[in-house]
């Protein structure tokens, strides 16, 4: 795809506490990707009073975000970025739209090109990274709002609500009670067999066993509207990158999840009641480092493959509790170093704040 001088592609993020994240992500994607066509609406919702946050870059726009509203019976913080997404979202004009995570780093070289060319080429009306395996409690083989590509021509703004669907307490019963699959009574009779067991083969708690199974697809948080929407209207098509992923070493379930009865019970049970995907191709057993590269998920974040190479990491900072913030930048930075080199983008360090921050 030839660069363009006018924006065809709007990227949307919202942040909330550091604006680390974001100064970095701008500054790679400036690098990664040249040319006009793009532009990048930052949503600041963080609590006032906290220092601007401006620009060298003119492609960069801040928006002034939103108050967070906790009279929600849950997800307060859901709703609260799904705010700042609309914020965002009415003041797009291009035909496609990228709903980015802050700390989401798409590290291909040319990504931007690389990915609407690929959705020309193949009518996709949505491409991006779906939840990563280990969250079962989420929604599978969709993407998901961390990195969603969205072709606003077959899809357009007014469709969309980032909202989660807690506020809508009857629908969530419903969900919940169709996760049992279309034959009802064989899951319940299944997961009664489980249940028993567990009981005389494990220390767990079998009593909560049932109630553990029922978390899984059992979120309906920011996005969730979207993915039904595109779920029900069957020509919209959309692709997902593969996570990095080996279940034995990486599922965060309960342990007798993995038990050899538990996952041959998972070929029996709808997908809504298994831990793990059914479709394994959905993930991808090579990490970062089996190709020479940082080892991103030893760091505790995600790894993201798409063409069976590197497309991107989430940072989830959070999973990390015994680095301090000042250790996770350092290793941030020289992990997007690594990526810039190994993409033939030029030997000179990634400088941030010379490249792109302008501190006023």
């Amino acid at each position: 795809m030839p660069n363009l001088d006018e924006p065809i592609i709007t990227l949307c993020s919202v942040i909330y506490e550091s604006a680390d994240d974001i100064e970095r992500n701008t500054a790679l994607t400036a690098r990664l990707n040249p040319g006009k066509h793009w532009r990048w609406l930052v949503t600041d919702n963080r609590p006032l009073p906290h220092p601007p946050l401006l620009f060298k870059d003119e492609r960069v726009t801040v928006l002034q975000g939103v108050e967070k509203v906790h009279d929600f019976p849950r997800g307060a913080g859901a709703y609260h970025h799904a705010a700042g997404l609309h914020l965002a979202l009415d003041r797009v004009t291009t035909p496609y739209l990228l709903i980015l995570d802050p700390d989401f780093f798409c590290v291909a070289p040319n990504w931007i090109d690389q990915a609407i060319s690929h959705m020309l080429s193949n009518g996709l009306t949505f491409l991006g990274a779906p939840w990563h395996p280990k969250w079962y409690n989420k929604y599978r083989y969709f993407p998901c709002v961390h990195c969603l590509f969205i072709d606003l021509r077959h899809f357009p703004s007014q469709e969309i609500d980032f909202r989660p669907i807690y506020h809508r307490e009857d629908l969530c019963r419903t969900l919940n009670d169709s996760s049992f699959g279309p034959l009802k009574g064989l899951t319940k009779l299944l997961l009664s067999l489980e249940r028993q067991i567990v009981d005389r083969t494990s220390t767990s708690n079998a009593s909560g066993l049932s109630q553990e199974r029922s978390t899984v697809a059992s979120s309906f948080d920011t996005g969730y509207q979207i993915y039904m929407k595109a779920r029900a209207a069957k020509r919209l098509k959309f692709e997902s990158f593969r996570p990095a992923f080996e279940p034995r070493s990486e599922f965060e379930g309960p342990p007798w999840a993995m038990s050899r009865f538990s996952r041959f019970l998972e070929k029996l049970l709808p997908e809504t009641r298994c831990f793990l995907p059914k479709d394994a191709s959905c993930y991808s057993t090579t990490k970062f480092r089996d190709l020479e590269l940082p080892d991103v998920v030893g760091y505790g974040w995600e790894e993201f493959f798409w063409k069976d190479a590197p497309f991107g990491f989430h940072m989830r900072r959070q999973v990390r509790r015994d680095r301090s913030h000042d250790m996770e930048m350092t290793l941030l930075d020289q992990t997007l170093a690594a990526f810039v080199h190994y993409g033939n983008n030029g030997s000179q360090a990634l400088d941030w704040k010379r490249d792109i921050l302008s501190v006023g």
